[in-house]
């Protein structure tokens, strides 16, 4: 994934939880943004030390909690890149970690599921493998032989259900903005839920709640 700058809501809350970290907040918050500011937001650009950094951009934040800087940024910046990875790329990472871990039954769990995503393709996109990992899910949960540290394992990678009330409301707010007024348009309401809300809903009941809101109106 091609790393990039942060943007500035992502400034502005690394910036808040920083600062909340060391015990400081609103009255430093402007100049630890200055500083952010300054181009130390690229994950390339972000220096070993802060020696040498403008007196001025400094203001009252300790150079003890500054030295810090760079690890906190560093952890914040792989957290917003692992929120922006497909699935398989999360797995993949996550593979890797749990070999340095020396975690045998993650690692072991984790190379099945990769398994089965190349047996589809090489790269496979999030429906493809929410598919995969819900039939995983399936056996896992299996009363007759039931394996909860697996199931576990797997819900993680799972993406979060749209409630029958939010997939309603996320229905009804498509159906607005692109001016859908008939049945007629169920294929194209089901290509917008799909393309944003993908493994997030039951495509059944979105088909019945997209009936159901045309006979209401």
């Amino acid at each position: 994934m091609r790393r990039r700058y942060l943007t500035d809501n992502e400034r502005d809350d690394f910036a808040v939880k920083f600062l909340a970290l060391h015990g400081l907040y609103g009255e430093n918050f402007e100049s630890l943004r200055e500083i952010i500011n300054w181009g130390w937001d690229s994950y390339h650009a972000i220096p070993t030390t802060l020696q040498g950094l403008p007196p001025e951009l400094v203001c009252n934040l300790h150079y003890r909690i500054l030295f810090s800087y760079k690890e906190a940024i560093d952890t914040y910046w792989k957290q917003i890149l692992y929120n922006e990875m497909t699935i398989q790329e999360k797995i993949g990472q996550d593979l890797k970690e749990a070999m340095f871990a020396k975690d045998e039954t993650k690692k072991s769990l984790l190379r099945v599921i990769i398994g089965e995503f190349n047996r589809v393709d090489k790269i496979i996109d999030d429906s493809k493998a929410t598919a995969i990992l819900k039939k995983m899910l399936e056996n896992a949960t299996d009363p007759k032989a039931p394996n909860p540290v697996e199931a576990e394992i797997i819900y993680a990678y799972l993406p979060q259900q749209l409630t029958t009330q939010k997939l309603k409301e996320v229905i009804a707010l498509i159906c607005e903005v692109k001016n859908y007024t008939s049945i007629k348009d169920m294929g194209k309401i089901m290509a917008e839920l799909k393309a944003e809300y993908s493994g997030q809903y039951d495509g059944k009941v979105a088909n019945e709640l997209i009936k159901n809101y045309f006979n209401s109106n």
